[in-house]
């Protein structure tokens, strides 16, 4: 949680639960509907999602973001997946779809394959269980919108202002909900870099990596395409780059980037 200074399937599926939280931390896009959810890029239409609902998407290939999304379903339909098909709920055309919040999210015009979700059970008997799919494919770039992409966002606070701060970036923070890492500040006391995670299957790293000096926006440490104007960009651990956006008041700028690279083969 953010207080103050302290924010506190690939096509065969197999998901870890590891990258299922990963893809949780990630900033939430949205979509902009109503839109064709595909098994591929190009491929058979499976699901119209209705516009505004929220998705995590991967990174952009080609023109089209692998997304995920989660809906909810009933103890009775996961019993039925589980005698029927040997696995979760298998969603069928003309089916109505709603998230975890009961919330209206789309029509399925087509039976989806079962390889496509993943369907599990949280909770005991004691507590209540709850039952929910989630959903992986594919929806052209058109039909998320730009300003709910968190890269978007930052290039365009950084056109629109000569000086970013702790207290300029607070709610977007706030918003998609980054943390404090609490790594930086083991080799360098006086920083902070606040994150979210990449949804990549295949990567466990950040996604975004905003780097203070006490309240001083100092770098920007990214895994996706950004466009920080007048910056010199720099590669993390050749896994990511990061964009030293001002000078640290506090050491070299080359001896900042060896402390980030040493904090990040730290955290590894």
């Amino acid at each position: 949680m953010l207080t103050n200074h302290h924010i506190m399937l690939s096509p065969k599926l197999l998901v870890t639960s590891l990258i299922i939280l990963l893809a949780s931390l990630a900033k939430a896009e949205i979509i902009d509907g109503p839109a064709n959810f595909r098994a591929a890029p190009k491929g058979t239409k499976l699901i119209s999602l209705n516009d505004g609902i929220q998705v995590n998407c991967f990174r952009l290939e080609n023109g089209w973001f692998k997304i995920t999304f989660t809906i909810k379903i009933t103890k009775q339909q996961y019993d039925k997946g589980r005698r029927e098909y040997g696995k979760g709920y298998a969603v069928r055309a003309g089916e109505k779809l709603f998230d975890l919040h009961d919330k209206f999210i789309g029509v399925a015009i087509a039976d989806v394959p079962d390889t496509l979700t993943n369907t599990q059970s949280y909770g005991d008997n004691r507590s209540g269980k709850s039952f929910q799919t989630e959903f992986f494919g594919y929806v052209a770039k058109t039909n998320i919108k730009e300003n709910s992409i968190p890269e978007n966002t930052l290039d365009s606070m950084y056109t629109a202002n000569n000086h970013i701060d702790y207290n300029t970036l607070k709610n977007f923070m706030l918003k998609g909900r980054y943390e404090n890492q609490h790594v930086i500040d083991k080799f360098l006391p006086k920083f902070t870099e606040y994150c979210i995670y990449e949804s990549d299957d295949n990567s466990a790293g950040y996604r975004i990596g905003l780097v203070f000096e006490n309240d001083e926006l100092i770098a920007i440490e990214h895994s996706r395409p950004l466009k920080i104007v007048n910056s010199k960009e720099y590669v993390i651990l050749g896994r990511n780059k990061i964009f030293i956006v001002k000078r640290p008041a506090s050491l070299p700028v080359n001896e900042f980037v060896k402390k980030m690279n040493e904090a990040n083969e730290g955290a590894d």
